[in-house]
């Protein structure tokens, strides 16, 4: 599995061949010339110290906190899998690329994808931060093959977070459990020194809130999968229950 890494992603969609997607998917007419109004006579600058740069005009990237730049971003890349013979996941920035080896034709295939997505960002200018792509190695006698992008030799990983969820190459997610548990610790901590008193109705509301959605964010995809990391999480719901007794 290859996690590849944007550079600047938001920031670096150049404008005018985003429109030029947007009009190939059919979006044209009224509809287009108004996103090229929403893109253009954008203007920036960088103040430090009290001191002002000049204005530069803003040709490329996607307002960050507007409905509509997500849509535009995904727009964008939404040809991106087209030439690839590999499994291809996204989500927003967050882009990977997998595919089971058996032989080693295979590992030349993978490599001519990478080099696919490569010639694909140079193309629609939106580079790959190929320091911060990574590959990790899945399953028994893996070769372990070094992929190469843009001249660089992909590192290696052993674990990597994606979409919140940290994957191991075993994929047994100890580490996220163990993750996952600190934290909800953590915000059990906090409730117990933000409140002088606390009535045994409130626990749960406090627990349902905000711990829950940190422990059963992803669960049905890393677990947990082993006794020890059930009883781990189960180690956080004891200690909510008596949180009453100890305030």
């Amino acid at each position: 599995m290859v996690y590849l890494d944007f550079a600047k992603v938001f920031d670096s969609v150049p404008h005018e061949r985003l429109l030029q997607k947007l009009s190939s998917y059919g979006v044209r007419g009224k509809l287009l010339t108004w996103i090229r109004a929403f893109l253009s006579d954008r203007w920036q600058r960088a103040v430090v110290n009290g001191e002002a740069a000049n204005w530069s005009v803003v040709t490329s990237g996607i307002p960050q906190g507007s409905v509509l730049g997500p849509l535009l971003f995904l727009i964008f890349i939404n040809d991106l899998p087209d030439a690839l013979t590999s499994l291809l996941k996204i989500f927003a920035d967050d882009t990977k690329i997998f595919r089971m080896l058996s032989t080693a034709d295979d590992t030349h295939e993978l490599q001519k994808d990478i080099d696919c997505l490569s010639v694909w960002s140079e193309q629609w200018q939106l580079p790959f931060n190929t320091k911060k792509c990574k590959v990790m190695h899945l399953g028994h006698g893996n070769a372990l093959h070094e992929y190469v992008m843009n001249g660089d030799t992909l590192e290696a990983t052993d674990h990597e977070k994606d979409l919140g969820v940290v994957v191991d190459e075993k994929l047994r997610f100890h580490m996220h459990t163990a993750q996952v548990v600190a934290k909800a610790f953590r915000v059990l901590s906090m409730i117990k020194r933000s409140f002088e008193n606390i009535i045994s109705k409130t626990i749960p509301l406090l627990f349902k809130s905000v711990i829950r959605p940190v422990i059963e964010y992803g669960n049905c995809v890393w677990g947990p999968l082993f006794q020890g990391d059930q009883d781990s999480v189960e180690r956080v719901l004891r200690h909510a229950t008596k949180m009453d007794q100890s305030l």
